[in-house]
């Protein structure tokens, strides 16, 4: 059984641009027990994805080349096999 305890947030996630908000439990970036799910950057304050692609210019290339890597691997089809050698 789940104790109440485990369900509480952590604290309240808060886009630095356009203020969404959202309660989280865990920190960190694999949490037991479920998928990983991008939903956000941290960068000097923490941003929505959303926010990031709108203002993908005002970050510095670093920034924008680890969201290409991220995106990489979805963009490629499933029943195209990948290149190794």
């Amino acid at each position: 059984m789940v104790s109440e305890a485990e369900h509480r947030p952590l604290g309240v996630f808060e886009c630095e641009l356009c203020a969404l908000t959202a309660p989280y439990s865990y920190v960190g970036q694999k949490p037991p027990n479920t998928q990983s799910v991008e939903c956000s950057l941290f960068y000097s304050k923490r941003f929505c994805l959303p926010c990031v692609q709108k203002n993908i210019s005002a970050f510095p290339q670093e920034i924008r080349q680890d969201l290409e890597k991220r995106k990489a691997p979805s963009k490629r089809p499933s029943s195209q096999p990948s290149s190794q050698t």
